[in-house]
């Protein structure tokens, strides 16, 4: 901890030396698993999370990710993964504590499998929202939560797996812009 105890970082860097490693794979149409022979894998984490004020936080995330495989009809693409968020209590309210909470998550574009080098998704990046009033006292004991949220609140079209069959590709696609309302009761 650092900065009067207000910012954290933490750090990983790691390394796989794989042998004999299995892949499932769609060839045809068809899943298979193979031997991908010798592969390395090299890759790296870093998050912090920093406490602006006593309401107000804030957190980032950046992962990155590079494997090498000796059989050269096995790829993968170097990939990124990375996040930016907030945490803020808006007020602290007689009937209950209203707060903030947003992301924003961005995808390097990534390989769908082992054997196709031409199947890769897009990258892209997605919004998330949500506003919760907690602590709203219900009686001597319970209490109600109220959450009014967003996922992928700009509505990026963005797939999430994808499979050649040989005559065509298939790929699956992430949820569009939704919007809900969680209740919570606790007794």
């Amino acid at each position: 901890m650092i900065f009067d105890d207000r910012l954290m970082l933490n750090s990983a860097v790691f390394m796989n030396d794989n042998t004999n490693l299995q892949k499932t794979v769609f060839v045809g149409g068809i899943r298979r698993s193979v031997n991908t022979g010798e592969s390395e894998t090299i890759g790296f984490e870093v998050d912090a999370i920093f406490a602006a004020t006593d309401d107000l936080s804030f957190t980032a995330s950046y992962g990155y990710l590079d494997t090498d495989y000796s059989d050269d009809t096995v790829t993968d693409a170097s990939t990124y993964t990375a996040s930016v968020a907030m945490n803020w209590t808006l007020a602290e309210l007689e009937f209950g504590n209203l707060s903030l909470h947003t992301n924003y998550v961005m995808v390097d574009e990534f390989q769908y499998g082992a054997s196709d080098p031409t199947l890769v998704a897009d990258s892209y990046e997605l919004l998330n929202a949500r506003l919760t009033l907690s602590d709203i006292k219900v009686g001597e004991r319970s209490n109600l939560k109220v959450s009014l949220w967003g996922k992928n609140i700009t509505d990026k079209e963005y797939t999430v797996f994808g499979s050649n069959f040989s005559f065509f590709d298939a790929q699956s696609y992430g949820a569009p812009a939704t919007y809900g309302v969680d209740v919570s009761f606790n007794f």
